[in-house]
C-alpha cells in the first residue's frame, strides 16, 4: 500500500525524533510534499544484501532489523531501527545486509534523486541526515559493545533495562517484546531457549514480572542493574574521579563529584501459549550462550 503525503506529517510519530526532530516546519512541509508512504507487513524485504539502495526511507512507524546473511547460511540480527531512523545508503550503495520489516511498518520513502536535492535545499537538512546517521552508527557500536563480555542472563537483563529506558515514565507499566523471540535471540546473540530460561530465572527471582508471554514488568530494577553489569553510573564515577581541578596532583584526592546517570498486548507470533512453555521453540543453532 502507498500513499502521497499530503499532511504535513502532523500526527507521525517520527516528528520528533531521528532525522525528522532535527527539521524547522518548513523543511518538514517540504518533506511532507516530496515524499511517499508505504506500509509492509512483518517480514517484508525492502532492500536486499548486496543490492543497489536506489531511495531512502525514513521509519514513521513499526521497527525494522538488519539482518546479514553469511555464507554458511546463518543469519545474524545486527541492529532494531524505530520511527525517526533511516533506512537505506547514500548515493545509491550496495547494502551490506537486508532491511527487514521486523513489524507491520510504515516508511516514507524518496528516491535517490529527490533525496539528494531536498537536502542540497538547506544546509540544516544535510546536517540533520549526518546527525542521524552518526546516530544510528553509535547506537549499533554500543550495542555490540554492551553485549561483549556478558552472558546471557546478563544480556537480557541488560536488553530489558535499555527498553525500559525508551518506554514513557520510564517503563513503569511495563512494555511489550515486539521482536520475535528467534529474533530477538539473534540480537542478543544466543539460542531462543537460552533466552526464555533467562527470562524464567529473572521472574522466578521476581526481579521482573511476565504478565503474559510477550509483556516485561521490572519489579527490582537495583538487582536487574546489578545483574546486567550497568555501570553506567560507576564508570561515570569512576571517570569523573581521575579528572582533577586545574593544578593539583594526582595524589591530591582534590577531585571533582562525580554526576550520576541512569539507565532506565496481546501475544505475538513467537510468543503465544503458556508464559513459559510456549516460550520454548527450535534452537537456532550457532548461538553463544
Amino acid at each position: 500500500m502507498s500513499k502521497t503525503v499530503t499532511d504535513p506529517c502532523r500526527f507521525c510519530a517520527a516528528r520528533r525524533s531521528g532525522f525528522c526532530g532535527h527539521l524547522d516546519g518548513c523543511s518538514l512541509d517540504i518533506l511532507s510534499e516530496r515524499a511517499t508512504v508505504q506500509s509492509y507487513a512483518e517480514g517484508v524485504t525492502l532492500i536486499r544484501q548486496d543490492e543497489a539502495c536506489e531511495r531512502v526511507g525514513i521509519i514513521s512507524r513499526g521497527l525494522f532489523k538488519t539482518v546479514m546473511l553469511f555464507e554458511s547460511g546463518d543469519e545474524r540480527l545486527l541492529q532494531v531501527l524505530r520511527h525517526g531512523q533511516l533506512i537505506g545508503l547514500p548515493s545509491g550503495a550496495k547494502s551490506p545486509f537486508s532491511w527487514e520489516a521486523a513489524t507491520p511498518v510504515e516508511v516514507c520513502w524518496m528516491s535517490q534523486t529527490a533525496w539528494d536535492a531536498f537536502l542540497a535545499g538547506h544546509p540544516q537538512r544535510y546536517g540533520a541526515y549526518l546527525d542521524a546517521l552518526q546516530a544510528q552508527l553509535l547506537s549499533l557500536q554500543a550495542s555490540v559493545a554492551n553485549m561483549r563480555g556478558r552472558g546471557a542472563l546478563q544480556r537480557v537483563a541488560f536488553w530489558i533495562l535499555d527498553e525500559v529506558s525508551l518506554c514513557p515514565g520510564e517503563g513503569q507499566q511495563g512494555f511489550h517484546i515486539e521482536l520475535k523471540r528467534r529474533d530477538l535471540a539473534s540480537l542478543l546473540d544466543m539460542s531462543p531457549e537460552t533466552l526464555c530460561r533467562s527470562l524464567r530465572q529473572l521472574h522466578a527471582e521476581r526481579v521482573i514480572s511476565l504478565d503474559a508471554s510477550d509483556r516485561v514488568k521490572v519489579l527490582d530494577r537495583a538487582k536487574l542493574r546489578l545483574i546486567a553489569r550497568w555501570q553506567d553510573d560507576r564508570i561515570a564515577a569512576g571517570l569523573q574521579s581521575r579528572r582533577l581541578d586545574p593544578g593539583t596532583s594526582a595524589g591530591s584526592g582534590n577531585r571533582k563529584p562525580a554526576s550520576a546517570s541512569c539507565g532506565t498486548s496481546s501475544s505475538k507470533p513467537g510468543w503465544t501459549g503458556d508464559v513459559f512453555a510456549g516460550m520454548i521453540g527450535p534452537g537456532s543453532g550457532g548461538r553463544r550462550n
